[in-house]
């Protein structure tokens, strides 16, 4: 397998996982008592109750994992205009994760969160553009909402920028700045990017080329 092959089926990897804050275990599991009280406080209309609810049930934190009730709870969060339930909704209509996948919505509601500043929408409505699902494929728009993510510190756009410069995908190709955004990413803790870096990018880049990428702050270029 070709390194950009090899490389492409990581990335890919890269585009099923959430942004830290979504994913990750919490450093303390909620309590019953404290999952009854976002439940009273959600049914009542707050906003981060609600969305609280929606991350325990995606992740099955303390109660069984249940995409249809996390669903649920970001949807109410969504209807109150809540940013954050937008892009949670969308990924989960682009993965078909308790509702029946559909790009379209995604890309509605990705579209309507990223204009208001949500990272993880940018990154994933960057993705869109970048597949070509429900919308025209277009590398320069992906950039430009990767960069707009990658500049809120999206280690997941700051890969797939660097995986553009690599691939020369609506770019120049340019594998300084191809490690300059992966190393970024990795510094950051994204450890696909810390793999892509030790694995492949370093070993087609001379000593040099390596020297001058570590110089760089992609986020001033």
């Amino acid at each position: 397998m070709k390194i950009k092959q090899i490389i492409g089926a990581i990335v890919l990897v890269c585009n099923l996982v959430f942004t830290p804050s979504f994913a990750i275990t919490p450093l303390k599991l909620p309590t019953d008592e404290q999952i009854q009280q976002w439940r009273t406080d959600a049914e009542k209309g707050d906003i981060e109750a609600q969305i609280k609810l929606g991350n325990i049930y995606y992740n099955g934190h303390t109660v069984k994992k249940d995409y249809q009730t996390a669903f649920k709870w970001y949807e109410k969060a969504l209807l109150q205009g809540s940013t954050v339930a937008q892009a949670k909704i969308a990924y989960m209509y682009y993965y078909g994760l308790g509702i029946k996948k559909d790009y379209k919505v995604a890309l509605k509601w990705y579209t309507k969160a990223a204009e208001q500043g949500n990272a993880e929408a940018q990154n994933g409505l960057g993705s869109l553009y970048y597949e070509g699902l429900a919308t025209k494929k277009d590398y320069q728009v992906a950039m430009k909402w990767y960069l707009e993510a990658a500049r809120q510190g999206n280690t997941n756009s700051q890969l797939r920028i660097g995986f553009m410069y690599y691939s020369g995908d609506g770019v120049k190709k340019d594998n300084i700045l191809a490690y300059a955004w992966m190393s970024l990413a990795a510094n950051n803790g994204d450890s696909m990017a810390s793999s892509v870096l030790t694995k492949l990018i370093d070993k087609n880049m001379t000593p040099e080329e390596i020297t001058k990428a570590k110089k760089i702050n992609p986020l001033e270029q």
